[in-house]
This record gives structure tokens, C-alpha cells and sequence, in this order.
């Protein structure tokens, strides 16, 4: 009896041992500290491993997912999950199924599989319907949103929204509802109904400050700039840029804060060309801290681009090449051949 017991002990020692990492993993990726959360995250797994903790194992075999995901190793977290996937479904988890079916097809949306993502999203869907859970309903039907506004489906997006929406609001999820809100504002700021972009945004805003979610906040302040730049309302950009990027630097948020600086270069590409190359290397400098070379390959394309709108060619060619071989070292062969076609249009324009 004295033997098992203390076998029994250990096993819960070592259980324990295996949350608590995880937990600390969830940290580290949250502040974006995805080396740490990488590691964190490995202990667990063979801590899961050892004891035969299926359970805990699929968990993290999808944290770690999420973490490649962000990176952008999309092979390797579709990898993650498909272990995740296969352990769920063994264990008649379907709540871990449906999130993990979700995931997939966010990565699968990610490389424009936009057929194959909506398979997943629909899978995941039908789960969610079957098991009862309104929250995860209401996040799939967004993300198809997000499928068919990437589509120009803007009708088909506004129906999901909404939908996801009134489950957002039926079961108070606050946070929800702000996403959703400023989503709605992104498809009607692509509509070029700015008014109505502009309420939509409002409201998320008040939601986020009510909550306290500060991120959420700084994100919606920088869908705002982007809205009051298309205006050419520049000081008004500037000033809202200005707050979402103290926001991002308040609670650390790189990415936000590499983001903010990109749009800030843009802006002041005219009016000031050397502060707003000194800001672009400031946002690249930044994700390369956080891996992010996806990100680093998006801001030179962008920039590079909106040279070439300007009839800068010229200046515009090292930026898209930059972003080329990025891209290419990521194996993301449509966003190469993007850039090819730009790089084509920059040598023809000159400048």
C-alpha cells in the first residue's frame, strides 16, 4: 500500500510539474518570448510523454503549434497539430478536436488554401454546434468571416460577423464582440465607408478600454490611423498612431509596436524620406528580435510598393527584393511570385 501510494505521488508530482510548465509556456507566448515558450513547452511535452498524460500531451502539442504558427512555420505546426488532432480524436476529446480542426484551418488560411480552410472551419463549426459551445461557434464564424472578406465576399463577411456577433453578445463575451466590431470596421474601411468604419471602431474602442484590454485598444487606435491616413488627415494619423504605440510599448507587445512603425514609415514617406526609412529599419529591427520574418518580408513589400505608387522605382527595387528572398527563404512561392511581378512594374517605372 505505502509503495503505491507513493508511486501515485510521484505521478501526481510529476502531473503537476507538467501543468505548471505549460502555464509558464502560455506566459512566455503571450509576451512574445517564443524561444522561452518553445522550451517551456518541450519540457512539458516529455514530462506529458513519460507519465502517458494523453490529455496534457495533445494540449501542448497544440500550444506548441500556435507558436509555429506565429512564426510562420507552417509546416511544422500543421506537424504539431496533426499529432494534437490524432490524440484528441483517440481520447473522444471533441472540444480539443474542434479547437485543433480550427487552428488548421487558420494556418491553411494563412497560405490562401482558402477551400480547404473553410472545410476545416466548417468541421470545427459542426463540433462546436454538436458539443454546445457557443464561444468557439461564435470564433469560427468569425474566422470564416475573415475567409470570405480575404475573398471580397464582403456581404457573405458582414452575415458571418454578424452572426458571430449576436452569439458574442448572447453569451457576454465582451472581448468577442470588440474583435468582431473591428472587423466589421476593417470590411467597411475596405468599402471605403469610413463613417461607418469609424463608428464600428469607436465601439470596439470603448469595449476594449471597459475591459482593460489594452491590446485590443492599441490595435483598434492603429485601425483608426490607417482609416484617418487614407483621408490624408495626417496629424490626426500621426496622433492616433502615436497612442497605440505607447500602448505597445507600455505592455511590451513587439509586434504591435513593429507594426505601428511600419505604418508610421508609410506615412511619412513623402514629407520626410530619412525619418521614415530610420522608422522602417526601427519595425524591421523588431521582428527580426521576434522572428518574425514573415512580417519583416511584409513591411519591405509594402513599403517597396507604396514607392512604386509614387513612381519611385528606383528606390523601391532593394526594399522588394529584400522582401523576395525573404519570402522565398520561407517557402511562400505566391508571395514570391508577388513580388516578382512588383519588382517587374519597379524596373519598367524607374524613377
Amino acid at each position: 500500500m505505502g509503495r503505491r501510494w507513493r508511486s501515485t505521488g510521484r505521478l501526481a508530482h510529476r502531473l503537476g510539474e507538467a501543468h505548471v510548465l505549460r502555464a509558464i509556456g502560455d506566459v512566455q507566448q503571450f509576451r512574445e518570448e517564443r524561444e522561452a515558450a518553445l522550451a517551456r513547452y518541450g519540457q512539458a511535452l516529455a514530462l506529458y510523454r513519460e507519465i502517458g498524460a494523453k490529455l496534457g500531451e495533445a494540449h501542448v502539442l497544440r500550444a506548441i503549434g500556435d507558436v509555429q504558427q506565429f512564426r510562420k512555420e507552417v509546416e511544422a505546426a500543421l506537424a504539431s497539430y496533426g499529432q494534437a488532432l490524432a490524440l484528441y480524436r483517440e481520447i473522444g476529446d471533441r472540444l480539443g478536436e474542434a479547437h485543433v480542426r480550427k487552428a488548421i484551418g487558420d494556418v491553411q488560411q494563412f497560405r490562401k488554401e482558402v477551400e480547404a480552410a473553410l472545410a476545416r472551419y466548417g468541421q470545427a463549426l459542426a463540433l462546436y454546434r454538436e458539443i454546445g459551445d457557443r464561444l468557439g461557434e461564435a470564433n469560427v464564424l468569425r474566422a470564416i468571416g475573415d475567409v470570405q472578406q480575404f475573398r471580397k465576399e464582403v456581404e457573405a463577411a458582414l452575415a458571418r460577423y454578424g452572426q458571430a456577433l449576436a452569439l458574442y453578445r448572447e453569451i457576454g463575451d465582451r472581448l468577442g464582440e470588440a474583435n468582431v466590431l473591428r472587423a466589421i470596421g476593417d470590411v467597411q474601411q475596405f468599402r471605403k465607408e469610413v463613417e461607418a468604419a469609424l463608428a464600428r471602431y469607436g465601439q470596439a474602442l470603448a469595449l476594449y478600454r471597459e475591459i482593460g484590454d489594452r491590446l485590443g485598444e492599441a490595435n483598434v487606435l492603429r485601425a483608426i490611423g490607417d482609416v484617418q491616413q487614407f483621408r490624408k488627415e495626417v496629424e490626426a494619423a500621426l496622433a492616433r498612431y502615436g497612442q497605440a504605440l505607447a500602448l505597445y510599448r507600455a505592455i511590451g507587445a513587439k509586434l504591435g509596436e513593429a507594426n505601428v512603425l511600419a505604418a508610421l514609415s508609410r506615412l511619412r514617406i513623402d514629407d520626410d524620406p530619412p525619418e521614415s526609412r530610420r522608422l522602417l529599419e526601427q519595425a524591421l529591427a523588431l521582428r527580426r528580435a521576434i522572428n518574425d520574418r514573415y512580417g519583416e518580408g511584409a513591411n519591405l513589400g509594402n513599403y517597396g510598393i507604396a514607392l512604386i505608387h509614387r513612381g519611385r522605382g528606383a528606390e523601391a527595387l532593394p526594399f522588394l527584393e529584400r522582401a523576395r528572398d525573404l519570402f522565398a527563404s520561407l517557402g511562400l512561392t505566391h508571395v514570391v511570385e508577388d513580388m516578382e511581378q512588383r519588382i517587374a512594374a519597379a524596373k519598367g517605372e524607374g524613377g
